[in-house]
């Protein structure tokens, strides 16, 4: 037979089960978040921007969002333009998308609103359509806050309900001992009163197993949030991951809220590097680092995948010709830059 001491055990025998409860409620609540941004969309496609709207290509986005800038956007909305156009620099927002192919950076959004489909778990590209098609609330934690918040209410007044049900039915067993105290202690009638209170017995059982059922329901409910506020989550820093607590008050307190996800192992080994004159690029003729090229810009990964920040870019495994282009690109910007020759 199983024994279970304490929480440590718990944790053990259940820790992984927990997690994929805590995981499936965070993708729901995802999915929640898109289905009410293309409901909200279908309302407001044939309102005052519709000539946009209507045909949201990369184009009307495009000018939906220069639009957007030029009326004012709240710091909120703000940071999530900065968050998915990224400008570097001395460059604008506002320059940054006049001149940015449209095409190429607004073709995913575009996707979503024509198909409704493409965006599974890209919260950065989830934020910018709820705040071009004017969809409260916003972003996605704040839109997950108001869910689980909505939760606890309705947990707490069942909760309420149930307590309450339970009182009045002790109240009515009193009233009935009462009464069969109060009866003159004929046969006839005591039968008669047993009779009457059958019925009345059943009802208290069942609420105490719905009080049961409750509480446990609560406590195990309490118990996830438990596991959910341990360091499950993680946070990209300039060159680096960083595990964190997933509490929200945590989440509230960095400005980056949109660059943290679920702490994956293979992810988190992730760096980025600027490469010196003692860098290894290949090992037995195979690359061993990775790169992007952004805005003229080269940025180097010691592992393959997908950009920290730009989650749609993947990055390249290096090669000669790349590192060509990028010693003679660093060269222009720095005359003494000098790198040994490739091992």
């Amino acid at each position: 037979m199983l024994v279970i001491s304490d929480v440590s055990d718990i944790s053990a025998h259940y820790g992984g089960l927990l997690i994929i409860l805590i995981y499936t409620a965070m993708n729901k609540n995802f999915e929640d978040y898109l289905k009410a941004i293309l409901e909200h969309y279908e309302i407001v496609k044939n309102g005052k921007d519709a000539d946009l709207l209507e045909n949201p290509t990369p184009g009307n986005l495009k000018k939906l969002c220069l639009q957007l800038l030029e009326k004012g956007l709240s710091n909120s909305d703000e940071q999530l333009f900065m968050i998915f156009f990224h400008p570097t620099g001395e460059q604008t927002l506002f320059g940054i998308i006049r001149t940015m192919n449209a095409d190429s950076r607004l073709r995913t959004p575009s996707d979503f609103l024509r198909s409704k489909q493409g965006l599974t778990n890209n919260r950065q590209h989830a934020n910018l359509v709820a705040v071009v098609v004017g969809f409260e609330p916003r972003p996605f934690t704040t839109f997950q806050n108001r869910v689980q918040n909505e939760e606890e209410e309705k947990r707490a007044e069942e909760e309420k309900t149930a307590a309450l049900a339970e009182k009045e039915i002790s109240k009515e067993e009193i009233q009935q001992e009462e009464a069969k105290i109060a009866a003159p202690q004929h046969p006839e009638k005591q039968i008669q009163t047993v009779t009457k209170s059958k019925p009345n017995t059943a009802r208290p059982r069942k609420i105490a197993l719905v009080s049961a059922a409750v509480l446990l329901f609560g406590g195990m409910s309490g118990f996830i949030i438990h596991k959910t506020n341990e360091k499950q989550c993680m946070v990209w820093r300039e060159n680096h991951y960083e595990r964190i607590d997933c509490q929200q008050s945590t989440i509230h307190a960095l400005m980056d809220v949109d660059k943290i996800q679920p702490y994956n192992e293979e992810l988190f080994a992730q760096e980025k590097i600027i490469p010196t004159d003692t860098t290894t690029f290949f090992k037995n003729g195979k690359a061993v680092v990775y790169y992007l090229k952004k805005d003229k810009r080269y940025e180097f990964f010691k592992q393959p995948g997908f950009h920290p920040i730009y989650n749609d870019k993947k990055l390249r495994h290096i090669t000669t010709r790349i590192l060509s282009r990028w010693k003679s690109c660093s060269r222009e910007e720095n005359p003494n830059f000098s790198t040994r020759q490739l091992r």
